[in-house]
This record gives structure tokens, C-alpha cells and sequence, in this order.
């Protein structure tokens, strides 16, 4: 697949897969960031590559956690992913409310964070989202609009429909 899309459209793409939605956000980090010794594709199929890539990612990087979640974890001495999933889970409750529970469970690979199984049949997909900050960086650009790209190709998928042209649209703001 992702040798497909490279040489189709010449766009690089990085592939990850995990058991779990957030989970998933991990292995294509990895791949993106090693491309030659992964092949752009990177699979965690087991606890130990679980856990390797729990340790790799550091708390602000987390999908889902956002800059005052990473601050409050920080003080508490959370610095990676697996820290985070080493925290009592009543304390996660009661301090980050039941989505970070939720994240918590899915980077445990119990999945808890649901995937949108309802598709109706469309003429046109389109996947909308704000940025929860600012990006200052290209590639932390590139990564949004893959993630968004992954979610409209699930949702062709899931209406066995094909696709024959995509159209990204960002707007900025100029800040001197």
C-alpha cells in the first residue's frame, strides 16, 4: 500500500498499525521518523513493541493530550506515554475526566476510544478538523492532514466506494 501511493501519487506516506486507535498514532510516528530501517510501515503486533513505543514517545506528544494535560502530568514526573499508562487510574479520572481515561486504556491496547463505524454512502468524503495548536513546523503539518487523510480513506473503505481525487485545504495566519 504505502508503495502504491508513493509511486501513484508520489506522495510519501508512512503507515502504522496498532490494535488501538491511539495505539495507531505511534507506529506511524515511528515510521515517519526511521523511513529506511521500517520501509515507512511499522506494526506493533506485540506488548514488547508496545511497550518500546510507549517509552519512545514523550507525554506532549500524545494524541489526545493537550498542552495543559502534558504540563500537569510533567509535575507529577509523567514524561513518556508508558509513564502515562503506569498512573493509577482514579487519579487519571479524577484529573484529565474520562477521555483521558480512555486514552489511558487504548495505550494499554484495551480499546476504548470508538472508531466511527457508521458510514453512509456519499458522493464526497470530507474530513474537517481545527488544530489543537499551532504548528510552526511543515512536518507537524504533514502529520495532521495523514491523519486526516487516514480517516477519510476508512470511511471510503468502509462504504466499498473508490476514490479518484483528493483536495487538501489549510488556511493560516500570518503572525509578524
Amino acid at each position: 500500500m504505502q508503495r502504491r501511493v508513493t509511486q501513484w501519487t508520489g506522495i510519501p506516506i508512512s503507515v502504522g498499525i496498532a490494535p488501538t486507535k491511539s495505539l495507531q498514532k505511534l507506529p506511524n510516528r515511528i515510521a515517519k521518523k526511521y523511513p529506511s530501517p521500517t520501509k515507512s510501515v511499522y506494526l506493533i503486533d506485540n506488548e514488547e513493541k508496545r511497550i518500546k513505543a510507549l517509552k519512545w514517545v514523550k507525554i506532549e506528544d500524545v494524541w489526545g493530550i493537550g498542552k495543559q494535560q502534558a504540563q500537569k502530568l510533567k509535575e507529577i514526573k509523567i514524561d513518556s506515554a508508558y509513564d502515562f499508562t503506569q498512573i493509577n487510574d482514579s487519579w487519571v479520572l479524577k484529573n484529565l475526566t474520562i477521555t483521558g481515561l480512555r486514552l489511558k486504556h487504548d495505550l494499554q491496547g484495551i480499546s476504548s476510544l470508538d472508531i466511527e463505524t457508521e458510514i453512509q454512502n456519499k458522493k464526497e468524503i470530507a474530513t474537517t478538523r481545527s488544530f489543537e495548536k499551532d504548528y510552526t513546523e511543515i512536518e507537524q503539518l504533514k502529520e495532521r492532514i495523514a491523519t486526516f487523510a487516514a480517516s477519510c480513506s476508512e470511511k471510503l473503505r468502509k462504504q466499498k466506494s473508490c476514490c479518484n481525487s483528493i483536495m487538501v485545504f489549510y488556511s493560516y495566519q500570518w503572525i509578524s
